[in-house]
């Protein structure tokens, strides 16, 4: 085999099967690591270009980041329905709105709130990523979880605490 001027490496995804098809061209490297090409970008990550004649390299593993919701443990049942919001009284619920804003927030008791109208960006404390939840949408947030709540507009919700084990 001819010596590649750069070795090309895909990211396997989390199951451990290459983010590269079988269909899809490779080429080989000195080592003997198959490798896509250069205009193969993989399903959960990127394609990493390693230096021509290297010969320790290292497969790197690549797991796609999980939702917010789910890294937080933050339930959300999006489009609720009438019937829903009956079942759950939510027109009994307290009542909050608030104008465009952003604030810290520290959620002492699991709380469970139904967006009534506008949209709110959750950004877990020490976390670059955010969740939206818009018009609808009914969430849960967990006892003792940090955030910053940003409105972009007008935002109206209703709300109540819950005990251990209320669903």
């Amino acid at each position: 085999m001819a010596p590649a001027s750069s070795v090309m490496m895909a990211l396997p995804c989390h199951s451990g099967t290459p983010l590269v098809s079988s269909s899809q061209k490779t080429s080989s490297s000195p080592n003997g690591i198959i490798s896509p090409p250069l205009s193969s970008p993989g399903r959960f990550g990127s394609i990493l270009k390693l230096e021509s004649g290297r010969k320790d390299a290292v497969m790197c593993f690549a797991r796609p980041l999980r939702p917010v919701e789910e890294r937080f443990k933050i339930q959300v049942e999006r489009n609720v329905d009438q019937k829903r919001k009956e079942e759950l009284c939510v027109e009994r619920w307290s009542k909050w709105e608030s104008d465009c804003c952003a604030f810290d927030h520290e959620w002492k008791v699991d709380e469970q709130v139904y967006v009534v109208k506008g949209s709110v960006r959750v950004t877990p404390e020490d976390c670059e990523d955010h969740a939206y939840f818009y018009a609808g949408d009914l969430v849960r947030f967990p006892k003792w979880f940090n955030a910053t709540l940003s409105f972009d507009e007008e935002y109206e919700q209703r709300y109540r605490f819950l005990a251990y084990g209320d669903d």
